[in-house]
């Protein structure tokens, strides 16, 4: 039970990061008329709950 309480924290951290880059991407619209530049584009790169992962095995 104790390692599914860390992993919770960890899941709702992990949250709050993606949340907080999505407001401060709405916040640089805002500031200064654009959004945050598109992602990358790549056979390798995915996105896992709002972040941009690279895969070593495509």
């Amino acid at each position: 039970m104790h390692e599914l309480k860390a992993l919770l924290r960890e899941y709702d951290r992990a949250r709050a990061y993606t949340d907080d880059r999505g407001r401060t991407g709405e916040v640089r619209a805002e500031s200064l008329g654009h959004a945050l530049p598109p992602d990358p584009t790549s056979d390798r790169l995915s996105r896992v709950d709002g972040h941009l992962v690279l895969s070593t095995y495509a």
